[in-house]
């Protein structure tokens, strides 16, 4: 599956996105971890100069529904992301 294609910029796609993505992932999630490294990977090759800051972070001990059952530490992981920005 293709998400971005290398364009010429301005890449319409990339004008589209948030400065700042982060991805929080529950290490015994179903969903594929690897998606968002790729996506990550894809902007970064993408980006011009890099404008788009992409990361990623795994929380340990975790399942899919950690916002709910790990609420503390998600709220810290996104504390902590929220904070780097500035």
């Amino acid at each position: 599956m293709r998400i971005f294609q290398k364009t010429e910029h301005p890449n319409p796609i990339l004008d589209k996105l948030p400065r700042n993505i982060h991805f929080i992932y529950a290490d015994g999630t179903f969903v594929n971890k690897d998606m968002g490294a790729e996506i990550c990977e894809r902007i970064s090759k993408n980006s011009e100069n890099s404008k788009i800051n992409c990361s990623i972070s795994t929380i340990e001990k975790s399942d899919h529904f950690f916002p709910i059952t790990k609420a503390e530490i998600a709220s810290q992981y996104i504390n902590k992301v929220l904070s780097e920005i500035n």
